[in-house]
């Protein structure tokens, strides 16, 4: 069972990491007294169903909630009483008491949310075992269960770390112990996904005590990955006290998708107290989406372990023999209260008799996620923008907890917690927002003096300074105001104006013009927003001219309009120009709508000027007027 395992990203929040598993000894001690909330015989399918989402987020928050937002609060060296030593003679350093209870809080968080007994302690009689499998790993800088002893180690320390090393589950790249568990439980990396190892024996019921090892390998290029260990192999608690027909990952009911990527196996790890471990080769899942009824069906054909995926595991992990791994197919995103109905065929009782498990997975985020507007924006120091941050889709979970907004260098950008970007002096920095489950967007800032004469004009910096924080402004138009705006810089704040109101991302798949592959242009296509000058020219260096913008505009509020299944806006009538005979039969009524919406209007004396070019100012003063119509404050 000792071997490498190299795992893929588990979560968007977590780094690329390396995994590997086995089992070993036990033992006992605790300091902390965690929470006894073992399940009642026979209810663990029925408690997880029967909790509502605002019990799930308020026991996350009283009982198992990391130390601190994002996952960067164990990279230096005040994590530890006494520090690792990596030169001969070793020593395997001590971590500090809270940092371990913070992976126990993770232990217990995902027993909780598997129904199985969340009461597990930290043995502290096996610290020092499980630094020095830690260390051991840290110090051959690779992952293993039975380690090769570093040259110049004591035989003594390096039997403590090898038998820690061969009864734990390892993990190299993530960056806190809490982030580790949640990455064990991903566990379906091509290497992991045909027994789910890792997650089986977190989740195995006789478990009560646990231990962490924490130690950075010799930094290379900067940085050093961090080798962790997690003691898995107790077995505690009294053989048959917590009874079960099954445990499935994710559980019945809600579940938080902040536990559960797309690309995760689903398992249900079979009692066979209840079941028959042997006659295993007829079982099937059905797993239908409620949203869309798309259905999969699963059963031992499906053998791609790095797609449609299905195996019955019997390896015993966690003390279970039987496991049912699955994964369907070409699922992206989970969205929220996304129900899936399980089916399981095939399986039969402990008396031969063929039966089936069926239950429903509704998935929610506990955790309150927004995105910025734009990847990057410019400032200058002493300008201040309020941002706009939106809504990443999530339902309403009473008490779901709120992110936070940081800067990586408030002495180059300040951030408060309102969203009021300031700019202070020349410099980059990033502005973060992150939950406590390490979920993070972020936003590129640059400050930069202002070129003299360089700023929008009085009567456009209202709107100029609303549309930059909604991040409505591409980065390279943030300049030169007065200039024409051409046609490609048109479409990309159309297509902003567009995702960000709509809070989907148009696809990008496919190159519509020879003259330009630029994706903001696929985009707008895509979505039947614009047209070219030709069926192969887009003529994207080109100044659009009024009229134009006028059909792009009308085009665009139709469309937002349908997505937000509204009838398009009503337009006041609006009298001829006296120059309507220059404006073009096809961009006519267009123009008369433009205006009657409000978005466009004359350039005085009762004229249009169809043939005139938008400045860029004018063009975000026009968007952002836009924007308004369907985004309020």
């Amino acid at each position: 069972m000792n071997r490498n395992q190299t795992a893929l990203k588990p979560r968007e929040w977590m780094p690329r990491t390396t995994a590997a598993f086995c089992a070993g000894a036990l033992a006992a001690g605790m300091l902390a007294v965690w929470p006894q909330t073992a399940e009642a015989a026979d209810s663990i399918g029925k408690t997880t169903a029967a909790r509502t989402k605002e019990e799930i987020v308020e026991k996350w928050m009283q009982s198992y909630l990391p130390m601190k937002r994002s996952f960067a609060y164990m990279s230096g060296n005040d994590i530890y009483e006494q520090l690792p030593s990596l030169t001969a003679p070793f020593q395997e350093g001590k971590l500090k008491a809270e940092y371990i209870e913070d992976g126990v809080r993770a232990t217990n968080f995902v027993r909780y949310l598997a129904g199985v007994p969340d009461d597990v302690q930290p043995d502290w009689s096996l610290h020092r075992q499980q630094q020095s499998a830690s260390l051991i790993n840290a110090l051959n800088d690779r992952l293993s269960h039975s380690p090769t002893k570093p040259a110049g180690m004591e035989e003594e320390a390096y039997k403590l770390g090898y038998a820690g090393a061969g009864s734990s589950n390892l993990y190299m790249g993530s960056p806190t112990l809490y982030s580790s568990v949640l990455g064990y439980m991903s566990d379906s990396d091509p290497s992991n996904i045909d027994r789910v190892g890792h997650r089986r024996w977190i989740l195995n019921p006789a478990m009560t005590r646990t231990m962490f090892g924490y130690v950075r390998a010799a930094e290379t290029g900067g940085y050093g990955s961090p080798y962790s260990s997690m003691y898995v192999f107790d077995k505690g608690r009294t053989a048959g006290s917590v009874e079960y027909d099954y445990i499935g990952w994710p559980a019945a009911g809600y579940f938080p998708s902040e536990a559960f990527s797309p690309s995760d196996a689903w398992s249900v790890s079979l009692n066979t107290d209840r079941y028959d471990k042997n006659n295993t080769d007829s079982i099937t899942v059905t797993v239908t989406r409620q949203s869309d009824g798309r259905q999969w069906t699963l059963d031992k054909s499906d053998t791609d372990k790095s797609g449609e995926y299905f195996r019955v595991d019997k390896g015993g992990y966690g003390g279970i023999p039987v496991c049912i791994i699955f994964r369907p197919g070409g699922i992206s995103d989970i969205k929220e209260d996304d129900r899936f109905h399980v089916r399981i065929d095939g399986i039969r009782s402990k008396a031969g008799a063929e039966t089936s498990i069926e239950y429903d997975t509704v998935f929610f985020r506990m955790t309150e996620m927004k995105r910025f507007g734009s990847d990057a924006i410019a400032i200058t120091p002493g300008e201040s923008v309020p941002l706009r941050l939106y809504s990443t889709g999530e339902g309403a979970v009473a008490g779901r907890m709120a992110g936070q907004l940081e800067s990586s260098d408030p002495s180059i950008a300040s951030v408060d917690s309102s969203g009021v970007l300031r700019g202070v002096k020349a410099g980059a920095a990033y502005i973060r927002y992150s939950n406590y489950l390490g979920q993070e967007n972020s936003l590129y800032v640059t400050v930069r003096p202002a070129a003299p004469g360089d700023a929008p004009s009085g009567w456009a910096k209202e709107a100029y300074a609303k549309a930059k924080g909604a991040g409505l402004i591409p980065y390279s138009l943030d300049t030169q105001y007065q200039t024409p705006i051409r046609r490609i810089d048109f479409v990309r704040m159309l297509v902003g104006v567009y995702e960000n109101t709509t809070g989907s991302s148009l696809p990008a798949d496919r190159k519509p013009f020879q003259d330009t592959s630029d994706s903001n242009v696929s985009k707008a296509v895509s979505a039947g927003l614009i047209s070219g000058v030709s069926p192969t020219e887009f003529a994207p260096l080109a100044k659009i001219t009024r009229q134009e913008a006028a059909a792009l505009l009308t085009r665009l509020e139709s469309k937002l309009a349908s997505v937000a299944g509204k009838p398009p806006g009503s337009a006041a009538p609006t009298g001829p120009f006296a120059d309507d005979e220059a404006i073009a039969s096809w961009a006519k009524a267009d123009v008369y709508r433009s205006v009657g919406l409000g978005l466009m209007q004359g350039v005085g004396q009762n004229r249009f000027n169809p043939m005139g070019n938008l400045t860029v100012e004018q063009s975000i003063q026009i968007f952002q007027r836009t924007f308004e119509r369907f985004v309020r404050d």
